[in-house]
């Protein structure tokens, strides 16, 4: 039950999110990535793949895609808006970061497959 609500407040921000931004334009305007501790990052990464966290992992698609981003996170990429606002409030929580960067995955079928260079330039 706690999951089914985490996820219907997860989906709601963002919807809010991109009404107020105007739609689609959180996912095309790149910003600079917040600063995570990478324990965090690292721990959502093994969350993600399943690895020694206990957690039951995505399916391996979505898997991959949040590994995607967990890597951009990592390395201090440009991320689309709605994506760095979205985890910005979730620094210190790896679970919380793990929801968020899932609820977006699964609204935004596009986001962290792997794009060609010219995407980010």
């Amino acid at each position: 039950m706690l999951k089914k609500m985490r996820k219907l407040v997860n989906s709601i921000d963002l919807a809010l999110m991109a009404a107020k931004a105007g739609g689609d334009v959180l996912l095309t305007e790149l910003v600079p990535s917040p600063v995570f501790n990478t324990a965090v990052v690292g721990t959502v990464s093994n969350m993600a793949s399943g690895y020694e966290t206990g957690f039951n992992p995505p399916p391996e698609e979505l898997g991959m895609r949040i590994q995607n981003l967990v890597g951009n996170l990592y390395r201090g990429e440009r991320v689309p808006r709605g994506m760095a606002n979205a985890v910005a409030e979730s620094k210190n929580d790896p679970v919380a970061l793990f929801a968020k960067l899932r609820t977006l995955l699964e609204q935004y079928p596009a986001l962290g497959k792997y794009r060609n260079v010219q995407d980010y330039s």
